[in-house]
């Protein structure tokens, strides 16, 4: 998709961003976008938040699933901060192809997968339903997220 960052996440969170349009590598990008100007926990608040409006404001609700789109938040928070340095999308996406390719991601066959299901064992039968194969969504915790004043940063 060749839009700014500023129009993308414009678009995804006024929820005209055509569904058609918006798969799994856009998630990717949505989230790292996110990520990269909020800090972490504040990020995964909204981006959870927009985008279970967008899935239902396109007819979908049940494709958003919380523990996938939080695994994969904190999965490429991990990531961007490996780097140790900024990187632009193209960049990000160059160096973490493993993340761009849902059926890759869901197939459990990356080293990415297999830490995340150490994680949250209790995916490991969600990517395994019918569900899972046709969503091209992101990421849930066992416990409710809780923002604090301070905001704290993963660095």
């Amino acid at each position: 998709m060749n839009i700014s960052d500023d129009e993308f996440i414009a678009r995804f969170e006024d929820c005209s961003l055509a569904s058609e349009s918006f798969h799994h590598r856009d998630h990717v990008r949505m989230a790292y976008l996110y990520l990269c100007r909020y800090p972490a926990l504040e990020a995964v608040q909204r981006f959870s938040s927009a985008l279970a409006r967008f899935a239902e404001a396109k007819g979908k609700p049940t494709l958003y699933h919380e523990t996938i789109t939080w695994a994969f938040l904190f999965l490429i928070r991990e990531r961007l901060a490996r780097t140790g340095h900024t990187q632009r999308w193209s960049e990000f996406a160059e160096s973490n192809a493993d993340l761009m390719n849902w059926e890759t991601m869901s197939s459990g066959n990356t080293t990415a997968m297999r830490h995340w299901h150490r994680i949250w064992p209790s995916t490991r039968s969600y990517f395994r339903t019918k569900s899972a194969r046709r969503a091209s969504c992101l990421i849930t915790s066992p416990v409710p997220l809780q923002l604090r004043s301070h905001k704290p940063e993963l660095r």
